[in-house]
């Protein structure tokens, strides 16, 4: 056998595995709604509670959980089961299915890797001897923790500090709420908070409001055949984010006398919530049974880009996939995932990208920036070429030149925090092969070119060439191979905030800076994790990564 078939009997292997696993799971519990979908949503906020503020692993949970009702609801069959939440089932739950789910989840994300045999981060096939071999897969690592930069604010603490000032308003709203109630019991304050979410606050759904505005406005103008305003989407998501609150306070409260886990699930009659919402917003009944639907998991994405399970005429969510979800990255995800049509993409969703590079740039009295710039020429051939240069950056004491390239591509990621590296790669060589090119053969074939790009005349005209260095800009990735720079968006603009003051950028250093920047590849096994894996008696597979263990009768 050649590698290509060996790695396809594991992957074969590998996915009867699963298969078989997830059978099991629905013969077993075919008659439990519970075990099949509402477990899994409470499982998961009470990982959020408890792991707060860390949130990769919830993460990574959300991203289990939403692969597994991915796989269990278009499966379930047409009976109507009610559900009647159950402690002591909740609990089994937890200790003993979870973690099997999330094996499952782990492998399948390597069944990906197995066939991967040329992109940037292959895995490797190693035969060790005649009918025994050793997968390793890759580990991705190098340039910005963009991650952290852009959860903490690092290239804008003041923003960071107002958005986590507006965030904390209904928290303290309703902290307030507790401490001036005349109940003076536990039992008593909580229904007093579990009482907003028959009878709406209107100065708590304002802060709500505001609360999800931060979010929608890095997109500002969004639309699309869903979403014909992003002011009524505002209001749509605001009625949301105000249960999800209101209800996670009432559960913290819990907390001090008996954790009542099922009020992390969220549940209205559908019918009921669509004629509840229409009162408080006055939004049309149509586009908010549109909406539910559009927000609605069917399998596609996760739980974070569509946070509603519909069932029975029910609809469930949790806190937290309201609370926690970046409205600029979840919308445009998830509008790529449903494909759903975004209407003049470019002046929200990719402008968005240039808008947030020229707007901290507009306090340095020696740099130059010109967005948006169009240019014909005819190139060394004789052919006539034309593009237009997104961001230009130009300092003038160090005669340096950026020029950036944006881009935002909702194809980059596998899940919430896995990239797809094959997409990235992709991503980054066509923003060099047809655009960034063509613009390094405009600026460099005459000086003429960069003045009028620039925009400088007279005694403002450059007299001889700048340095010039070209990137490509993504909202979240980065990748540097080849001589090619993919930046993420936080990591440029936190080197601006770096080596800017208040009067002045060093432009030179951010570009020395982004030369030293470095995507590394290694591979890495580690023994005492290692599994002998037996492929249906055609050979051995010796893999440090896959678990292939999905007991759930243990």
């Amino acid at each position: 056998m050649d590698e290509y078939q060996i790695r396809q009997q594991i992957k074969t292997y590998v996915e009867r595995k699963i298969h078989e696993f997830i059978n099991n799971y629905l013969c077993k519990y075919k008659d439990n709604i519970g075990f099949l979908l509402l477990y899994h949503l409470i499982a998961l906020e009470k990982e959020f509670i408890s792991s707060y503020p860390s949130q990769g692993k919830v993460e990574i949970y959300r991203s289990s959980i939403s692969w597994f009702i991915g796989q269990i609801k278009p499966r379930i069959g047409d009976e109507k089961l009610d559900f009647r939440f159950n402690q002591a089932e909740f609990d089994y739950y937890c200790e003993n299915i979870l973690p099997v789910i999330n094996n499952a989840y782990s492998d399948y994300k390597v069944l990906k890797e197995i066939m991967d045999m040329s992109s940037v981060t292959k895995s490797q096939l190693i035969e060790l001897s005649p009918s025994v071999y050793k997968l390793i897969n890759s580990t991705v690592w190098g340039g910005f923790l963009k991650e952290y930069l852009y959860f903490n604010g690092v290239h804008d603490k003041e923003r960071m500090e107002y958005e986590r000032t507006v965030k904390k308003q209904p928290v303290e709203f309703l902290t307030d709420r507790i401490k001036n109630s005349r109940e003076k019991n536990l039992k008593g304050d909580i229904n007093r908070i579990e009482r907003l979410m028959i009878d709406v606050n209107k100065d708590l759904l304002e802060l709500c409001y505001q609360s999800t505005e931060l979010d929608l406005s890095k997109i500002e103008g969004f639309k699309s055949e869903t979403i014909k305003s992003d002011k009524s989407l505002l209001d749509l998501i605001s009625v949301f984010y105000y249960f999800s609150q209101v209800r996670l306070e009432t559960y913290k409260l819990s907390l001090l006398d008996s954790p009542n886990d099922q009020a992390l699930l969220i549940t209205f009659n559908k019918e009921y919530l669509v004629q509840k919402i229409n009162r408080i917003t006055d939004l049309h009944v149509e586009f908010i049974k549109k909406c539910i639907t559009y927000f609605s998991f069917d399998g596609r994405g996760t739980l974070l880009e569509f946070p509603i399970l519909e069932y029975n005429g029910r609809v469930h969510f949790i806190p937290s996939s309201f609370l926690l979800s970046d409205l600029q990255f979840s919308l445009t995800n998830g509008h790529y995932l449903k494909n759903t049509k975004v209407i003049r993409r470019d002046d929200s969703v990719s402008k968005s990208v240039v808008s947030e590079i020229t707007s901290s740039l507009g306090g340095y009295n020696n740099i130059v920036v010109v967005e948006g710039k169009y240019y014909e020429f005819t190139n060394d051939v004789g052919k006539k070429e034309n593009s237009d240069i997104d961001v230009a950056v130009y300092d003038r004491n160090s005669n340096s030149l950026l020029i950036i390239e944006c881009k935002w591509k909702e194809n980059h990621y596998i899940s919430v925090l896995e990239e797809n590296y094959v997409k990235i790669l992709d991503t980054l060589n066509k923003a060099y092969s047809k655009q960034l090119n063509k613009h390094k053969a405009f600026l460099e074939s005459d000086l003429d070119n960069i003045n009028s790009t620039l925009e400088l005349t007279g005694e403002n005209e450059l007299r001889g060439f700048p340095q010039i260095f070209y990137i490509a800009v993504d909202k979240r990735c980065q990748l540097y191979i080849d001589n090619k720079y993919l930046v993420p968006l936080y990591g440029l603009l936190t080197l601006f905030k770096i080596h800017g003051d208040s009067q002045s950028l060093k432009l030179e250093i951010v570009i020395e800076e982004l030369k030293i920047q470095n995507t590394k590849v290694d591979y890495v096994y580690i023994e005492e994790n290692q599994k002998e894996v037996d492929i249906d008696s055609h050979f051995t597979l010796n893999t440090d990564d896959l678990n292939l263990d999905y007991d759930i009768d243990k």
